[in-house]
């Protein structure tokens, strides 16, 4: 029967309690004590079967079974806890030499499990008992066996985890630990699984311990201030033999594990612990019982403990915990170096050197002697060591979180020691944890070419995050202390790794790395990819203040960065990386350790070279740039664009050199200058220069990873795929470029205008005119019949010109010039000759006279006149040496006529509007580049202008009007605009004329009249324009006349009104012109009699110019057919006003430079089938043969041939009149009767009552005087001062007498102050003779007068007898003579009708 034995009573239930509590401990103790006690003492070296079957057969599991039991009852105790537990450890004890080999393996890790439930009052007696009972025991075992069995050597590091989580006192820790140490070796590893895998309490005690123990493990230099665990030896055990004197003084050195001799000696189970004196009495006769105990370690030495060591390197590496060694050592173990541990351990010394037992240092992973298992938990020990400044770093951060929503200071001083790092004494030991693992960093994981991929990369990754981590530590004397570690070790460890795996530090600094190297912060944590990509940033700048990212690392890792920003980051998230990217690209304090001009290296070097699927991944790195306002160095901006349009059109021209060899076509071919001049400058390959940059991404063969992105080759190589059909892609990248430099214009603008002369803004304008030249790629998928739908080439060129409008804009005045220059001197301005120019430029290419046609629009044929000039080096100008406002205004005009979308012309009329109305440059050009300028104007800017000028787009009008005018302020641009009008108005299609009466009606429409009015040359070619306009109104087409009438009245009121100026103007300045002038305002003033076209002050002014003119040939003895003016006009220039002044050279130059001006007569003659009637006389010349009107004939015949004056008018002198040509004889004469009789015609037609308004009245009393005058009559003498046949064949009398009838027969009232002189007149032409004062002669008749005078003169009269109150009239009795007169003469009037009307009349008469 077995007996169930119970050590105590415990409470399991009320009813079970009495007769437990019955049971006496000392019961069970005394009856194993006597079970002991009674084996046979010479047992020699027995099995164990045979040991237990020496002993009473009891039920020694069960009874260790129930102890197990208790265990879990002891923490339920409210009392006697202390008395239960010694009692189930020293029953324990007991059993030990009854237990099985496999019971005996588990039993330290169950003991030391209760230190979890325990009470702490317990725990120094649970380790004694496992350091000197059950721990010996279990690896020794009854027979004392050889090697540590395998239970306890896999829960070795779970005991010392377990011992550290739940004991605070080091005693207890370095009790155990060497314990383990004498038994077990490689216990480093046993605290290295702690390390990494322990919870947070445990890494103190642990690492402390680790570095107290092998001190090796420290590196040079290192020094420890850690305020946390500190080494204290444990006390050693001392004697249990119960015969021994003194024992207290006397520490063990044996230990006996004989059950027998143990109860026999020391009364006590085993194992029994002897003194050196006691074990000695002993040794004889039971030496195989005793095992060596060594004493602690009170210190650890750094160096070779071996007294004649002669070793160089005396650095202690190993401890020897035998008995051989110690001995020689006061029986504490000992400390060897390399070479002495070589010596004392080898097998060479003998086969007593098998059973030293030695710790030795962990070895480096780079070594032979490290496996797997010793790698992975070195590298997880420092990567857990290294957490632990991350997990001070988010509790710090929620300490910060929590004083924000209280509203209290969140600054990094607020939260002090006494606040926050002081709360717990182990919160400095947490931030100084990751110093170990700094310095296992360094002495065991040095990296080289050998270092596993995984293991280093995770090494790497978890430095990085404890730069992060560390970052914004307080700087205290902790975070001094930490601070230090970063340069001391970590950046040379770091730069180590650069040197010998860059793949991998790169691979660790990517935003998506490897599985393996995902180590560390926000890898550990459910978090969201834009988080991810933040945090990892963050990462990064931690890094740049250390110079741990050197250029080449940089130039790997921000563009995967960037693509990933761009490509993950919702846009609504993208400001979230604004804080983290501004400062790591700070231009002006570069936090990196290199340039600013290699830190946005990686983005430039993809524009040398490279095709645009590349260059457009770099431009949308920059956009996120921009996005996040950062700047970007405006004049890199622009180098790197320049670099990038250019290897765009390189890499199109290689393109299409290797199309042409593979087709066969190799010969040579010179590309002309004028078609395409940007693209002159071939290079021999793609760059002529390596890139400084070895991009975009580098590593090594055999990299576990590989880059995103595409790997193009060298730039200057020929791994790039010429035939790759990206150039669609072109246009997005300029668009781009352009957005970029608008963005960061705006970004660094100070408030200064740069203007186009500035540097940077020469550069940008380069680059829009490379932008503009190079091909774009893509086609048009919009169909021309549907205009409303736009295909995307269309609509992206809109937005390319209207971004290079916006960039122009920003650099240009804000203000436009004045539209056209104030003009005062009419030679210069209205005499130019118009040369013809050609484009010249440097070397061999100086032979072309004409571009051929390329890509671009705008090609010119040779002409022979070219060839006449091509050798004259003063019509050459050169491409090349133009300024880049000058290319890009030819470029755009270039290209205008490639398009025809309205948007994408209104952009570019917007781009000339600000280069030339804002930017001056034409302006500018026609000093600096006149022959430029000439070209430009008579090839290419007028007639795209022209060209753009309708009605249906009236947005572009509205830019091309202002530009036309400034274009023809400038030389040769008048004449040039002349030539179109003359070529569209005269043109046989009337289609032609169909447009051109659009065009002109558009200009009209848009016109500022201010500044019109204030120069010549504009006034001299719209005087043009509009005559030609006026004209088409009688056009032979009716669909020409019609429109021409229509589009008259879209004309507004100020414009109509600026353009009769201009026709003021040219009737002022040019003599030829005059009589067409005359009959277009006629014309326009029966059209829009809104308008007044004509008006008294009109023809007051004209009368004074040719009075001017008359008083000039009078100075000069030349006749004029216009009498001088009323009052003699000086024409001497001395005290003469501005005005006169300006009249007299306005007078001279119209009578001088005839010849030199153009003439707007012929140009609104035109081709005879263009015109409906020729209602108006425009030359009386015998050399154009018309046939005139009844009304026409009134003017007499010039007859003869003028005075000529051989030679052309030389302009030198001024004071003297020049006759005219033959081809302008009579032109004098034409100007006066068409004057008088358009004033005949006005008159007859105005409604104007000369009485109600001042002004017009005293103009009307001018206009009155001046006909007097004209009629050679003397108001103040009352006589006529010329002779009567002189009158009758001047023609002044004939163009009079032509239009009075209907000017007294329509407009009575006017009449009524007209008909003194009237009278007068009707009167004195059929005078044969000069009478003065006299009356009625009797020889009067009307047969001096020829036919059609005579019925002019009848008609005349006839309105005056019947229209005409003669009674209330003092000139009644002057009227009734007139009748007689005729009667007297009736012999002479063959027509009856006339006779009976003077009869009736003299009936009528009082």
């Amino acid at each position: 029967m077995t007996m169930c034995l119970f050590p105590v009573p415990f409470p399991l239930t009320p009813s079970l309690r009495p007769q437990v509590s019955s049971i006496n401990p000392t019961v069970t103790r005394s009856l194993l004590y006597s079970v002991l006690r009674d084996a046979p003492s010479e047992r020699g070296q027995q099995s164990r079967d045979a040991q237990l079957s020496d002993y009473p057969s009891l039920d020694y599991q069960g009874l260790y079974v129930t102890l197990v039991t208790l265990l879990d009852l002891v923490p339920l105790l409210q009392h006697g806890q202390h008395d239960l537990g010694q009692s189930i450890f020293y029953t324990t004890t007991c059993l030990l030499p009854f237990l099985s080999d496999d019971i005996l393996s588990t039993l330290p890790y169950t003991m030391i499990s209760t230190l979890a439930t325990f009470p702490p009052f317990l725990h120094k007696d649970i380790i004694e008992y496992l350091s000197t009972s059950f721990l010996p025991m279990a690896i020794l075992g009854s027979s004392k066996r050889e090697g540590v069995p395998a239970h306890v050597n896999l829960s070795a590091s779970s005991m010392l985890m377990i011992a550290m989580q739940y004991t605070s006192n080091p005693v207890y820790h370095c009790q155990l630990l060497e314990c383990l140490m004498k038994y077990k070796q490689e216990v480093w590893k046993d605290l290295l699984y702690v390390i990494a895998y322990g919870p947070s309490q445990v890494k103190p005690p642990a690492v402390q311990m680790l570095f107290h123990y092998w001190p090796n493990l420290k590196p040079p230099g290192a020094i420890s201030e850690y305020r946390g665990l500190q080494y204290t030896a444990w006390n050693p055990i001392h004697c249990q033999h119960i015969e021994c004197h003194n024992a207290i003084n006397k520490p063990a050195v044996k230990m006996c594990i004989d059950p027998s001799l143990s109860v026999a000696l020391g009364d006590k189970p085993p194992p029994l612990y002897l003194c050196e004196e006691c074990s000695q009495r002993i040794a004889g006769d039971h030496s195989e019982w005793l095992i060596d105990v060594l004493l602690p370690q009170a210190e650890i030495s750094a160096i070779c403990q071996k007294k004649n060591c002669s070793s160089h390197v005396r650095r202690a590496v190993v401890t020897c915990f035998s008995a051989g060694c110690c001995g020689r050592h006061g029986n504490r173990p000992v400390r060897y170096c390399k070479r002495c541990h070589s010596n004392h351990h080898s097998s060479e010394v003998g086969a007593a050197a098998e059973t030293h037992l030695y710790q030795t240092s962990p070895p480096p992973i780079n070594t032979r002697e490290c496996g797997a298992e010793e790698l992975v938990c070195t590298v997880e020990a420092v990567i857990s060591l290294l957490k632990e400044a991350e997990f001070h770093a988010e509790q710090r951060e929620y300490e910060l979180n929590r004083r924000r929503q209280m509203g209290l200071s969140s600054s990094h001083h607020s939260l002090d020691n006494t606040d926050f790092d002081n709360k717990d004494d182990d919160k400095h030991d947490q931030r100084l944890l990751s110093q170990f693992g700094i310095w296992f960093l360094v002495s065991l994981c040095t990296p080289s070419e050998n270092t596993p991929t995984e293991s280093l990369a995770r090494l790497v990754s978890m430095v990085f995050q404890w730069f992060h981590s560390t970052a914004y530590m307080m700087d205290d004397e902790v975070g001094s202390l930490v601070e230090k570690l970063k340069p001391q070790f970590v950046t040379k460890w770091l730069k180590t790794v650069c040197d010998v795996r860059f793949d991998v530090m790169v691979m660790c600094l990517l935003p998506k790395p490897m599985e393996f190297a995902r180590v560390g912060g926000y890898w550990d944590k459910s978090c969201s990819a834009v988080t991810q990509l933040k945090e990892g940033l963050n990462r990064i700048l931690c890094l740049i203040p250390y110079n741990v990212i050197n250029q080449s690392v940089w130039e790997c890792i921000m563009p995967e960065w960037l693509e990933a920003i761009r490509t993950e980051v919702p846009d609504n998230q993208l400001k979230e990386f604004r804080e983290v990217l501004s400062k790591m690209f700070d231009i002006e304090l570069c936090p990196l350790p290199f340039s600013m001009e290699e830190m946005f290296g990686f983005i430039s070097c993809r524009f040398t070279g490279y095709p645009s699927s590349v260059q457009e991944q770099a431009l949308l790195w920059l956009h996120v740039l921009s996005e996040l306002d950062i700047v970007v160095p405006l004049q890199l901006l622009i180098s790197m664009f320049s670099d990038g349009v250019n290897s765009v059109k390189e890499l199109a021209n290689q393109r299409k050199s290797r199309v042409s060899e593979l087709a066969g076509n190799l010969a040579a071919r010179r590309v002309s200058v004028a078609s395409d001049p940007g693209r002159r400058v071939q290079h021999n390959m793609l760059s002529p220069f390596p890139s400084p940059f070895q991009s975009p991404f580098r590593s090594p063969i055999g990299s576990p990873f590989h880059s995103p992105f595409k790997n193009f080759g060298h730039p200057s190589g020929k791994t790039i795929d010429f035939d790759c059909e990206d150039d669609e892609m072109n246009l997005n990248c300029f668009i781009l470029m352009f957005d970029l430099i608008l963005k960061q214009m705006e970004l660094q603008d100070d408030g200064v205008t740069l203007g186009l002369e500035n540097s940077i803004s020469k550069d940008i304008i380069s680059i829009i005119n490379n932008v503009f030249q190079a091909p774009w790629g893509g086609s048009h998928t919009c169909q021309k019949d549907e205009k409303a739908v736009e295909c995307g080439l269309c609509q992206s060129s809109i937005l390319c010109y209207q971004l290079g409008f916006e960039l122009l804009e920003q650099l240009a005045p804000k203000e436009e010039i004045r539209l056209v220059e104030p003009t005062d001197n009419l030679e210069d301005s209205l005499l130019y000759t118009r040369p013809e120019f050609i484009i010249g430029t440097e070397g061999e290419e100086e032979d072309k006279l004409a571009p051929k046609h390329g890509e671009n629009p705008g090609n010119h044929t040779e002409t022979t006149e070219n060839a006449a000039i091509k050798n004259d080096p003063e019509r050459k100008f050169c491409y090349q040496q133009l300024p880049v406002t000058l290319k890009l205004i030819y470029t755009i005009l270039q290209e205008m006529s490639r398009f025809e979308e309205p948007d994408i012309l209104f952009n570019m009329l917007n781009c000339l509007k600000i280069l030339c109305l804002h930017g001056e440059c034409l302006y500018i050009a026609r000093k600096d580049h006149p022959q430029f300028l000439a070209y430009i104007q008579d090839h290419m800017l007028i007639a795209s202008l022209w060209g753009v000028v309708k009605s249906e787009f009236s947005q572009l009008s509205s830019l091309a009007v202002p530009l036309l005018l400034h274009a023809l302020s400038l030389p040769h641009g008048a004449d040039i605009f002349w030539t179109i009008i003359n070529s569209n108005f005269n043109s046989k299609d009337w289609k032609m004329r169909f447009e051109a009466v659009e065009k002109v009606a558009v200009l009209c429409r848009f016109l500022d009249i201010h500044s019109v009015t204030k120069n010549h040359l504009l006034k001299y070619s719209l005087a043009h324009a509009f005559c030609c306009f006026l004209t088409a109104v009688e056009d032979v087409n009716p669909a020409v006349a019609t429109r021409a009438g229509l589009l008259l009245d879209t004309i507004k009121r100020p414009a109509l009104q600026g353009l009769c100026l201009c026709l003021d103007f040219q009737f002022d300045t040019v003599v030829k012109d005059r009589p067409t002038i005359l009959s277009k305002l006629l014309l326009l003033h029966f059209l829009k009699a809104d308008i007044p076209a004509l008006s008294w002050e009109f023809f007051v002014n004209r009368f004074e110019t040719l009075s001017l003119e008359a008083q000039l040939h009078l100075d000069c003895n030349k006749e004029f057919p216009f009498p001088t003016t009323i009052t003699a006009v000086r024409t001497n220039v001395a005290n003469l006003s501005d005005a006169a002044m300006w009249k007299i050279k306005r007078a001279r130059f119209a009578r001088n430079r005839q010849k030199s001006v153009r003439s707007l007569r012929d140009s609104v003659k035109g081709p005879v089938e263009s015109k409906r009637a020729l209602s108006l006389p425009e030359t009386l010349t015998t050399k154009i043969p018309v046939s005139l009107t009844r009304h026409e004939q009134s003017a007499p015949a010039l007859g003869g041939t003028p005075e000529q004056t051989p030679g052309q008018p030389s302009p030198e002198n001024d004071n003297t009149i020049k006759d005219l040509l033959p081809e302008d004889a009579g032109i004098d004469h034409q100007t006066v009767h068409q004057l008088i009789t358009v004033l005949m015609k006005f008159m007859a037609k105005d409604e104007s009552s000369a009485e109600s308004d001042i002004s017009s009245a005293k103009a009307f009393n001018t206009v009155k005087r001046h006909l007097y005058v004209l009629l050679g009559y003397d108001q103040q003498e009352g006589c006529f001062m010329i002779a009567p046949q002189k009158m009758r064949v001047s023609t002044c009398f004939n163009a009079f007498i032509a239009g009075i009838a209907q000017v007294m027969d329509y407009n009575i009232n006017l009449g009524k102050h007209l008909l003194p002189l009237v009278v007068q007149v009707l009167k004195y032409c059929t005078c044969p003779q000069l009478r003065h004062y006299f009356q009625q002669p009797p020889r009067c008749s009307l047969w001096s007068l020829k036919p059609h005078i005579r019925q002019m003169w009848l008609k005349a009269l006839l309105v005056i007898l019947y229209k005409v109150d003669l009674a209330s009239l003092y000139i009644k009795t002057g009227a009734k003579n007139m009748p007689t007169l005729f009667l007297l003469t009736d012999a002479q009037v063959p027509d009856e009708r006339f006779l009976v009307l003077i009869n009736d009349f003299l009936a009528s008469v009082d």
